[in-house]
């Protein structure tokens, strides 16, 4: 398979009445699906669309998302999929940087902004769901338009041609637009397919966002395999969410740390029963060892799977498979099939077992590049095209890759190079910890000095006196934070990574 709109095309051929997206009482077949999907391909054409080109989304997650998507992919053109709820600045960023031909967007986001954006920056065609006044030219887009057969001899991307951009979530500073082909993710996901071991009776419930890498893999791999994404935007209310895993009979969920410790401590998930529910998977920065087990207790019929990926690797690198889950605890595990993973030194090398060394990844799933940024790129893709993650590891004797933090994170303390994962995991083994961050600060005497930021479940447990000592008695005096703060949030990304250049900013260090 070379284009990504083949999987739908043959979705439907396999399964034209089974459900492929379903919200509320909203429900898609894969024959609605095709055809709403050739019917907004037509609309596009129309408006000038044309291989190549970028269109930019700004859409809610939702079966016209899936319609939207796939539309995009047919004329084979290049979606750049954005965060609806951000302002005018940045999507003016965007506009500037990857300038799309067209814009297609809810009206319910972009009138937030619209007055403010930059004249110059929008696009020359704005396709919306409503009428909206914007100082370029506007049409409405018909989201249930009816294919006229007008595309019929356009032929399918290319392998090598750019299918998507998605911009980096920021959790150091400006976003990078991730330029990725068709074939970068049709490779990442019939892998992904692979070891999950998918097939079309997958009812995945979608609570992480489309715009985002893992919630955009779950679209590219239940479709591919004629399964059907449940969409719930719900999440702030949790039990409803639970409502719709009971009700759809969902057989798979995913996750980020922030998506199941909500769970764990602000729903009923502990006194339900999910009995059609085979595996839940946990990306995005990791759940904690501590975290991972309660969430087995709650959840004890479901298989869990701890995945690792970047943006820049389409989303997926590795995955730590259910036989190792115990022996290997806090492993990512080992590269994804398709995928080399190794840890290596400054200059290349492998380091050995037990020796820290930066993550290291190879395959057909790494991306073309960051759009219009070349030196940006240089930084990660070496000649070899092999992506420089930025993630720091070790590997064990067998090939377990272990994390330990990110270069970017790590604190200069006295003499010492600290990575603040280690404490970050430690913290969570305390009960009543719903999260913990821990950054490096300006210090007259250390250069830097570790302040330990922790959000709890009440506003007494844990207190102070109970973290600190908890922290002596596991670490060596020169890892124990000098200083704690108690926080209510954490500012972060829209994938739920916690942004913590912001953090400082936010605490005013």
């Amino acid at each position: 398979m070379e284009a990504v709109w083949s999987y739908l095309a043959r979705a439907r051929e396999r399964f034209p009445d089974r459900e492929a997206a379903v919200q509320g009482e909203e429900r898609w077949s894969y024959e609605t699906l095709h055809r709403r999907s050739l019917g907004l391909a037509d609309h596009l054409a129309d408006a000038g669309a044309r291989p190549g080109d970028r269109v930019a989304l700004l859409w809610e997650n939702s079966p016209d998302f899936v319609a939207i998507y796939f539309a995009v992919q047919r004329l084979g053109a290049v979606l750049v999929a954005l965060n609806p709820v951000n302002e005018a600045d940045y999507v003016d960023q965007i506009f500037e940087d990857c300038e799309p031909r067209i814009l297609i967007a809810q009206a319910k986001f972009l009138g937030r902004f619209a007055a403010r954006l930059n004249p110059e920056s929008i696009p020359p065609l704005c396709l919306l769901d409503a009428d909206l006044e914007l100082p370029g030219e506007t049409v409405a887009l018909r989201l249930d338009g009816r294919e006229t057969g007008s595309l019929d001899d356009l032929p399918l991307p290319g392998p090598r041609d750019d299918s998507l951009i998605l911009y980096t979530s920021g959790t150091t500073g400006r976003s990078k637009g991730v330029t990725l082909t068709q074939r970068n993710l049709i490779a990442n996901t019939d892998s992904i397919v692979e070891y999950l071991a998918l097939d079309e009776t997958e009812r995945a419930l979608v609570v992480l966002p489309f715009y985002y890498s893992y919630g955009h893999s779950l679209l590219l791999t239940h479709v591919a395999v004629g399964g059907c994404l449940v969409i719930d935007n719900r999440f702030a209310y949790p039990n409803a969410v639970l409502d719709t895993m009971e009700r759809e009979r969902v057989t798979g969920i995913a996750g980020v740390a922030s998506t199941f410790n909500i769970l764990m401590s602000r729903s009923t998930l502990k006194e339900r029963s999910f009995p059609d529910l085979r595996y839940f998977t946990t990306a995005g920065g990791a759940l904690p060892p501590a975290g991972l087990a309660r969430l087995r207790g709650m959840l004890p019929g479901a298989r869990p799977v701890p995945m690792y990926g970047q943006t820049e690797g389409t989303a997926r690198l590795s995955y730590l498979p259910f036989e190792a889950l115990e022996r290997k605890e806090g492993s990512i595990g080992r590269g994804i099939p398709g995928v080399k993973l190794e840890v290596l030194d400054e200059d290349s090398r492998a380091v050995a077992p037990g020796e820290t060394g930066e993550i290291v990844a190879a395959g057909e799933n790494i991306m073309r590049g960051y759009w219009n940024d070349e030196e940006e790129t240089a930084r990660v893709l070496d000649e070899q095209g092999r992506l420089w993650t930025g993630d720091l590891a070790r590997v064990d004797e067998d090939g377990y890759i272990f994390i330990v933090g990110r270069k970017k994170d790590m604190i200069k303390s006295g003499a010492f190079r600290i990575n603040p994962r280690e404490i970050e995991d430690l913290i969570a083994e305390l009960p009543g910890v719903l999260a913990s961050a821990v950054i490096g600060v300006p210090d007259d005497i250390l250069g830097e000095k570790m302040l330990a930021c922790i959000i709890r479940e009440s506003d007494d447990v844990p207190d102070e006196k109970t973290v600190m000592s908890f922290l002596r008695r596991r670490l060596p005096h020169w890892k124990q934070p000098q200083e704690l703060r108690f926080c209510e949030e954490f500012p972060r990304t829209s994938s739920g990574k916690i942004q913590k250049f912001r953090l400082r900013e936010q605490l005013g260090v």
